[in-house]
Formats: structure tokens, sequence, C-alpha cells
């Protein structure tokens, strides 16, 4: 579900719409990615993760006279969880 909504209050009049907008996008995008890795000192230790995808497909409908692709940015951090890890056996 996508809906474009527009509220507005004007001279004591309230002004609403809502129109779905659903059907104006593409369901399926391709993307190219690149990620940088930071490993923190440790066995296993903390690692620091930047992504960066960048879409290739144009995401709007062919009917809709736009032009955009999707952009984003992730930042992640994971953390190592020594839980229910036995000792190593020499």
């Amino acid at each position: 579900m996508a809906d474009d909504s527009f509220e507005h209050e004007y001279d004591n009049w309230d002004i609403a719409t809502r129109t779905d907008i659903i059907d104006n996008f593409r369901r399926m995008d391709f993307a190219l990615v690149g990620s940088l890795n930071f490993h923190l000192q440790g066995d296993p230790g903390v690692q620091i993760r930047l992504n960066y995808a960048h879409g290739l497909a144009n995401i709007y409908d062919p009917s809709i006279e736009r032009i955009s692709s999707n952009r984003t940015f992730q930042l992640g951090i994971m953390i190592p969880i020594k839980a229910g890890i036995g000792k190593k056996e020499k």
C-alpha cells in the first residue's frame, strides 16, 4: 500500500486529499553495491561495515514521465557474542 496524502488548513477551511500511488512504481530494481569493512582486533572482533547501493532501474512505471533511482547508505556494527562456544581443543 502506498498513499500520497496532503492536509492543509486555509482560512478556517480544512483541505485534505489522499491518492493511491502503488501502481506508479515498479516492483523490481537492480543495483550495484559497494562495501567497506573494518575489523577491530580480537578473535572474533567487532566489525564496522559501510554499504552503498546505487539502483540501475527507473523506479517509476513507464506511464509516469519521471526518472529516478534508488540510492542507499547502510552502516552496520557487528558485535560477536560468544555464548555457547566451548573451549577450543588442542
